[in-house]
């Protein structure tokens, strides 16, 4: 979380954050807000609000954070003290964050995704671009994030207008003036199109053949295959309809 942010909080809430102070020995607050993006910030400043609300009402010790992190896609705050109320407000934060994408605080389509070993909570939008980022570092040749971005965005606008992948790739390849070997590969590495043939594609195929159909449906089976594979929503719904369809 910025750190502008966490000074809003810090000076709203002092008696919450006491220890912010602290060395990091003394008290994990003393490392910040342990929360990546910035998409939280509304909620714990609320959930701040409420518990120090309470504490004023009924004239309780001042309960104080010990540490205030994501952990697996969900926020988790440790106090210096238990108080089954605040306990419980603290318990219905974490369980709102999983729904509450950690970059923008959008609940639009926000779950929990996985992304270079990490285990996050994000919107569709958002979690695009943290795959893309992620995966263009391993894309052969190194090719410059700035031609990332441009490959990335002219296949999206080139898929709204052209439903055929093929032809929305040389359209791709036109816009940007690159190879489509150099534009496949980019796609590839960001998860927004499998290549056909590729040991991904096999392994998706292979996955999603393997499910007993009775026990999940089709959307929560690609919400798995993205999440699993580390490619994008549309692309996950696209594999899935074309394995499903000759089963």
């Amino acid at each position: 979380m910025k750190a502008e942010l966490q000074e809003k909080l810090f000076q709203k809430y002092p008696g919450l954050f006491k220890q912010k102070d602290l060395s990091a020995k003394e008290s994990a607050i003393g490392r910040g807000v342990e929360i990546e993006g910035n998409g939280w910030y509304w909620l714990l400043d609320k959930l701040c609000g409420c518990i120090q609300e309470y504490i004023d009402c009924y004239k309780f010790k001042q309960i104080e954070f010990v540490q205030v992190k994501e952990k697996l896609g969900r926020l988790c705050i440790y106090t210096n003290y238990e108080n089954d109320i605040i306990d419980g407000m603290v318990w219905l934060a974490g369980h709102l964050s999983r729904q509450i994408c950690e970059c923008c605080g959008s609940n639009e389509d926000a779950g929990k995704t996985q992304i270079g070993g990490r285990i996050i909570t994000l919107c569709e939008a958002c979690r695009d671009k943290e795959a893309y980022a992620f995966k263009a570092k391993q894309i052969k040749g190194e090719v410059a994030m700035t031609e990332v971005h441009m490959v990335l965005r002219s296949f999206s606008e080139s898929r709204k207008r052209q439903p055929d992948i093929e032809k929305a790739v040389v359209e791709t390849c036109q816009n940007t003036k690159l190879d489509k070997e150099e534009v496949l590969a980019i796609l590839d590495a960001a998860g927004v199109y499998v290549l056909p043939g590729s040991e991904m594609e096999c392994s998706i195929k292979d996955f999603v053949s393997s499910l007993d159909r009775t026990k999940i449906t089709i959307d929560e089976l690609v919400r798995e295959v993205g999440f699993r594979f580390v490619i994008s929503d549309k692309e996950s719904k696209r594999l899935v309809e074309s394995v499903l369809s000759k089963v």
